[in-house]
């Protein structure tokens, strides 16, 4: 389980201080597809950001799979967050001087792999997303929806138990970003946990449970479709 209680999180600007939310709790249970919800602003990719591991809170305490992360080590911590986590980007987050294959075998290099382990690895993944026939692309020599695509590859991957996606088809037509919804499906559909921030409707009809923040709140809020109502073909 992924679980966030009495989070706080605030910025100061000078003399004056913002706070985003606080006292605010968080869970998601193993093969759940969680939707958070927001205007902008109001601190969803902050909190994903948190309950990743890539930020930490002015208090209160993120657990992973009952490892509390403020316990670890930075070293630690970012093991677990290699072994654990896949993450999805608004932006992709990719090397633009690795190609395709690259991009994705460099955190399982990290993660200990040997090299010709992790190529196959990344080769696979990027099979698994419809770019096996382009692993020796740059960033590029891609479009944006091959580009998110890759960040898929590189987040699965590894078979992590969570993956964190903020924002994942902000960028993309609606053709893409229909295609990349449908990856999402089929991953949620093979057990994996997904925590998912964004605007999008279409994502919301994939969600097991949808969470809106506001005024610093998570309150939850009805389905609009059942679960996992965009089934892909990945």
């Amino acid at each position: 389980m992924l679980e966030a209680r009495d989070l706080k999180k605030q910025f100061r600007s000078g003399a004056d201080e913002q706070i985003l939310f606080e006292h605010l709790n968080f869970s998601a249970r193993e093969g759940e597809f969680v939707v958070i919800t927001g205007r902008s602003g109001s601190g969803k990719s902050t909190l994903l950001y948190l309950l990743g591991l890539l930020d930490t809170p002015n208090a209160g305490t993120v657990s992973v799979d009952g490892v509390v992360g403020s316990s670890l080590s930075r070293h630690a911590r970012a093991d677990l967050r290699l072994l654990r986590f896949g993450y999805v980007f608004q932006d992709y987050g990719l090397m633009p001087d690795l190609s395709a294959l690259d991009n994705v075998m460099l955190p399982l290099i990290m993660r200990g792999l040997s090299t010709e382990t992790a190529r196959d690895a990344a080769l696979a993944s990027l099979t698994r997303v419809g770019l096996g026939d382009r692993s020796s692309y740059s960033p590029s020599a891609l479009s944006g929806g091959q580009q998110q695509r890759v960040s898929i590859a590189r987040a699965i991957a590894h078979n992590p138990s969570y993956i964190l996606a903020d924002e994942p088809t902000a960028n993309l037509d609606s053709a893409n970003a229909l295609q990349i919804l449908q990856m999402f499906g089929t991953i949620h559909q093979a057990g994996t946990t997904i925590v998912m921030v964004t605007h999008e409707k279409e994502s919301i009809a994939l969600a097991s449970r949808i969470l809106n923040l506001e005024g610093g709140r998570l309150l939850e809020s009805a389905l609009a479709q059942s679960p996992s109502a965009l089934p892909g073909d990945l």
